[in-house]
């Protein structure tokens, strides 16, 4: 306690007295006049003394030399304002955000300096974690962590980073400093005798980098000593320790060199303290090399170690070799005699090594809080929030205080809240040591591993270097606003061996929310993916699981952080890593929670606590969802695909003229699941080969023959949101400038919809074509208000309005120049029969002007709808560009029988020679052979349990169904869609009819509205009439009928035409709008087949 402290001699009776009694004892004092000053000052006392130990137990989380780095500035801010501020600003100080001596440091800020660097990777916590409860795997992952953390300080050495199950620990070399007291030594005529026995009496901290290097090898040779085969018992319901069920171990490697010490984020939210340099790879490679109970130390350290050594002891690497062990459980292979000049314990360490004192005595209460804001910055948003509760005791305290200074009333409430207080000031020493271990819990967490691809290394060139920061400042900001606009947590940014990466998590005290996979967690990884490769031009690549996990504090009593540990985390970082990257991945617990969702199969991997191969999974876009689901009972159509792929990987291989692929056939043939399975197909194609294709798709409706370019719309919203990766002069006339610098500030990615951001984007690309094309006026008035709807860009008063042909080669070269940094470009076009003769116009000029554009058309026979293309063009396909090679056509019909005896294999999911085959022959005669009409026949007799398997062991009819065959009379696909929408309730069969008015796919809520009006539903029935919608389109997804995803925000469905628009516009306006927006984001519902 302060001398300040010292003089208020009043205690607060703790022991002996209840509650009720110490009440009354206050109410006294507080009532007596010199009692509300002992009284006032008491309080402040032990709210200082709360705020100190807050900010103690925060200090504890982050590195020493942080902590003692934010104390200095804090200081050095109180000082400068209290020497050049007016009493008002000190007043404020240093909460207000505009004075520039309220910002402790500019973001990025970096300090390089040399180390010796210690990496500890402890293995047998995930055995550990299945065979535990939380209890005593907490109990057994800290006493672990407490063992090798109490040798790491008890060493002199500063903890970096807790990187899961692995420690960073370092020693700094001093040496800057010594230089500068030599020169200050010359001035004085001091000898350099001097400074070595001011040395000798440890009146300077070390400074040699070769005294690192010896004192963390000695470090890590105790570590492998006592911490080897660490045992690990069961708990026994007596409570007596039981057997050995699992050993815990660890493995070392020691580094040294140059390193940087870098603060990245901001001064509002979140920061981290990244560390990087040369030692990291060698204390990754050795690391690596070593075997469980061993220390290997890199080239680099082993020089300086042998430095230090008799001859006796000198080693040398094995050839080929880059580490060599220097100490295992048994015994160290150099000599462990402890230097003079041992460095201090970690918690006196400041930026470089010297001795720092914090104290909080020359702080006052104000400078107090903002160390203690400042602190919350670096570590993890739970530690935050659970501290903030417990400190600065309340901020009403001062308040209330006064409040009973007034009169009696309210004498006994404060009495009793004083009470309280003084209580927890007694124990909160004690506790804020140990609680953190009775805080664990096993939790469901969405785990994300981010890996930007970039190069974090330090150079000798200082504007690179700056460069460097200035990029992972930026990355920082970016996924932590994403992360706070979806209420995730950023639990750690590291550069490791892996490279940059950043750990975030959802399922946390504070982010845990329904429907969180598919509303918040995927969002989430699919807006850092893009928005990273699309404002920074940082490839990257993101891995996600779900799964329990050990969430809670690791690490000693004096030094730990909070982490989440189990085998989910350790998938999320393998599928982060994974080769040939699609840009997000994750596992199969995560497609089962986002049923909305749609995902594409990737190769199964091996991972450590999974006995078995785990599933992967890419979630698909709102944009690539809208195409059509992939079915797992597709079939057939194999010499067409191959056809399309063929062509689609040649093309990509050099520049060529472009492509036009034909594909006819009947309703019901498959020509919409045929594109959705051929783009599937050709994307990992093209993906295996490293090639990188833009692939976007148009299904046009039957309105859309009237409506001019109707085709263009989504299409040029998909060409024109793609950013070209090898415009290197933009990336790099972009320099140091913060993504912060351009006049985005914090509420960038949290005010502003992703919706806002994607349209701005694509208007901005828009403009800058136009104005590299030297477009003539009005043109961007046409494409960006009529043809993107965006009302910013109405078409400007023009003296003549520009001509068709103009217009159509305008939006040709459009999309030409957003394309042609592809190396291959896929225009599916779908149900071209209702295309419009303009749109038709803008396919011909890329057909003809294009390089490298494969263009698939799907369209009904010609003889039943024919196109409405300009006939000079449908001739010169047929003709021309036939014979050169350039044009290719082909007619799908009905499948083989062998395919639907394939198709009904899958559905029963049985061997396809275990159905009879009086079965196929019904299904096939009925269907015709047609796709979806088979696949229609044989979900409708799966539903309906038609089918058993019978006495030969085949799979058939069931015995009292093989006359009747019910199910199978009908005609036509036509028959049996009635069929299946008489079976559904009135209310259902009005909601479908509104929606087919609506287009190929809707909304809940436009649904809501339509037949709320229609059905003239009063304004008190509305809220229960909306549930019974919801209720019966979620009939329909359960008959077929509709499908339903989750609209990424950002993304337009072309499938919502005017009439959408128009119709929510029928609102009168007193409803809430707010509610309409929380809604209509959520779901998406689309007709399974157009023929609904």
């Amino acid at each position: 306690m302060s001398s300040k402290e010292s003089q208020f001699n009043y205690e607060f009776p703790l022991e002996n007295q209840n509650d009720d009694e110490v009440a009354d004892m206050m109410e006294q004092i507080i009532l007596s006049e010199k009692g509300s000053v002992v009284m006032e000052k008491t309080m402040n006392d032990i709210e200082r003394s709360c705020m100190v130990e807050t900010t103690q137990s925060l200090g504890r989380h982050v590195p020493a030399c942080v902590m003692a780095q934010l104390t200095c500035e804090t200081l050095r801010l109180a000082e400068t304002a209290e020497s050049t501020c007016s009493s008002k600003a000190k007043s404020g100080f240093p909460i207000s955000s505009h004075s520039k001596a309220s910002i402790p440091m500019e973001m990025p800020h970096a300090t390089q300096y040399e180390a010796a660097l210690l990496f500890v990777d402890m293995s047998g916590f995930t055995k550990i974690s299945q065979k535990l409860d939380v209890e005593s795997l907490s109990k057994a992952i800290n006493s672990y962590f407490q063992a090798i953390v109490d040798e790491i300080t008890s060493h002199g050495s500063d903890i970096l980073k807790f990187a899961g199950d692995a420690i960073f620990a370092e020693w700094r070399s001093s040496k800057n400093k010594p230089l500068q007291e030599k020169k200050q030594a010359r001035h004085k005529m001091m000898t350099l005798q001097k400074l070595k026995t001011k040395f000798a009496k440890g009146l300077l901290p070390i400074t040699e980098l070769d005294d690192c290097v010896h004192t963390a090898a000695i470090c890590g040779a105790s570590i492998v000593k006592k911490c080897a085969d660490y045992p690990v018992y069961a708990k026994t319901i007596s409570g007596v320790q039981g057997n050995i069920i699992a050993t815990l171990n660890m493995h070392c490697g020691l580094g040294v060199g140059e390193m940087v010490g870098v603060h990245v984020g901001n001064n509002y939210s979140r920061r981290e303290y990244l560390v990087f340099g040369d030692p990291i790879d060698q204390v990754a490679e050795a690391c690596d090399s070593a075997k469980l109970g061993e220390i290997r130390a890199s080239e680099s350290a082993l020089k300086r170690l042998n430095r230090s050594q008799p001859f006796k002891y000198q080693m040398k690497c094995d050839k080929g070799k880059k580490s060599v062990v220097i100490a295992s459980g048994k015994r160290a292979f150099f000599c462990c005699k402890k230097c003079k000049a041992s460095p201090q314990k970690s918690t006196s360490l400041g930026g470089g090594g010297e001795k720092i004192d914090i104290s909080f005595d020359k702080m006052d209460t104000t400078s107090i809080k903002f160390l203690q804001k400042l602190l919350s910055f670096y570590v993890h948003p739970v530690v935050a929030a659970d501290e903030d509760v417990e400190s600065p005791l309340n901020q009403n305290l001062r308040h209330s205080n006064k409040e009973s200074m007034r009169g009696s009333r309210r004498g006994s409430q404060i009495s009793r809240r004083a009470s309280q207080i003084s209580r927890r000031s007694s124990t909160i020493s004690t506790d804020a040591k140990e609680r953190y271990r009775s805080e664990a819990e096993l939790r469901s967490v969405f785990t994300i591993f981010i890996m930007p691809k970039i190069e974090a290394r330090l150079t000798n060139d200082p504007v690179k270097n700056q460069k460097t920061f200035q990029l992972l400042n930026d990355i920082m900001n970016v996924v932590t606003s994403i992360l706070h606009n979806y209420k995730g947590h950023l639990r750690q940014y590291i550069v490791d061996d892996k490279g940059v990466v950043l750990i975030a998590t959802f399922g946390l005290r504070g982010s845990t929310f329904p429907n969180m996979v598919s509303e918040r967690a995927l969002p989430t990884c699919r807006l850092i993916n893009a928005t990273l490769e699309s404002e920074l031009g940082v490839d990257n690549q993101i891995g996600a699981t779900l799964g329990k996990v050990y969430c809670g504090i690791v690490g000693g009593v004096e030094r730990h952080e909070f982490a989440v540990l189990g085998p989910s985390v350790n998938l999320s970082a393998r599928l982060m890593a994974q080769k040939n990257h699609p840009g997000v991945l994750v596992d199969n617990e995560v497609r089962l929670k986002a049923k909305k969702l749609n995902f594409i199969k990737f190769p199964s991997v091996k991972a450590k606590g999974y006995v078995d191969l785990v599933p992967v999974f890419k979630p698909l876009t709102a944009k690539e969802t809208r195409w059509g689901k992939v079915n797992a009972k597709y079939v057939g159509r194999k010499k067409e695909m191959e056809t399309v792929c063929s062509l689609a990987v040649e093309m990509s291989r050099a520049e060529c003229k472009s492509n036009m692929f034909f594909l006819w056939g009947e309703s019901g043939a498959g020509k919409s699941s045929f594109v959705v399975h051929t783009i599937v197909r050709v994307r990992k194609e093209l993906f295996l080969k490293k090639k990188r294709p833009i692939i976007t798709r148009n299904v046009c409706c039957e309105c859309d023959t009237l409506v001019p370019f109707s085709v263009f719309r989504s299409i040029f919203r998909d060409v024109l949101s793609e950013k070209p990766i090898d415009d290197e002069a933009s990336f790099a006339s972009r320099g140091t400038n913060s993504l912060f610098g351009k006049g985005w500030d914090n509420k960038s990615f949290s005010s502003m919809s992703t919706n806002d951001c994607e349209t701005t984007s694509v208007i901005s690309r828009l403009h800058e074509i136009c104005e590299e094309l030297n477009a003539p006026e009005g043109f961007l008035g046409i494409v960006g208000h009529h043809l993107l709807g965006n009302s910013n860009l109405k078409m400007a008063s023009v003296k003549k309005a520009p001509e068709l042909d103009d217009i159509v080669a305008f939006m040709a070269e459009v999309f030409i120049r957003s394309t042609r940094h592809a190396e291959v470009i896929i225009l599916a076009l779908d149900d071209v029969q209702w295309m419009d003769n303009l749109s038709w116009k803008v396919v011909r000029n890329i057909f003809e002007r294009s390089t490298n554009v494969l263009i698939v058309c799907c369209s009904r026979l010609i003889e039943d709808i024919p196109l409405t293309m300009d006939k000079d063009f449908w001739e010169m396909l047929n003709g021309k560009y036939r014979d050169s090679n350039l044009y290719y056509e082909t007619y799908i019909g009905a499948l083989e029988k062998s395919e639907v005896r394939e198709m009904a294999a899958l559905t029963l999911k049985c061997k396809p020679e275990d159905i009879s085959d009086k079965y196929i022959n019904d299904v096939y005669m009925h269907s015709g052979g047609m796709p979806y009409f088979a696949s229609e026949i044989l979900e409708s007799c799966l539903r309906k349990n038609l089918c058993k398997r019978n006495a030969d062991n085949k799979i058939g009819w069931r015995q009292h169904r093989r006359n009747s065959q019910e199910g199978l009379h009908y005609t036509n696909l036509n028959e049996l869609l009635l069929l299946r929408i008489d079976n559904l309730d009135d209310l259902t069969r009005k909601a479908l009819h509104f929606a087919s008015v609506l287009g190929a796919s809707f909304e809940l809520q436009e649904i809501v509205e339509i037949s709320g009006h229609i059905l003239c539903i009063p304004e008190e029935e509305k809220e229960q009439h909306s549930l019974a919608i919801k209720t019966s389109l979620e009939a329909a997804v359960e008959e077929g009928i509709l499908d339903v995803t989750v609209q990424d925000e950002g993304s337009v469905d072309e499938g919502h035409s005017k009439i959408s628009t128009m119709m929510i516009d029928l609102d009168d306006g007193d409803g809430d709008e707010g509610n309409y927006e929380e809604t209509a984001t959520e779901s998406i519902y689309i007709f399974c087949h157009s023929t609904w």
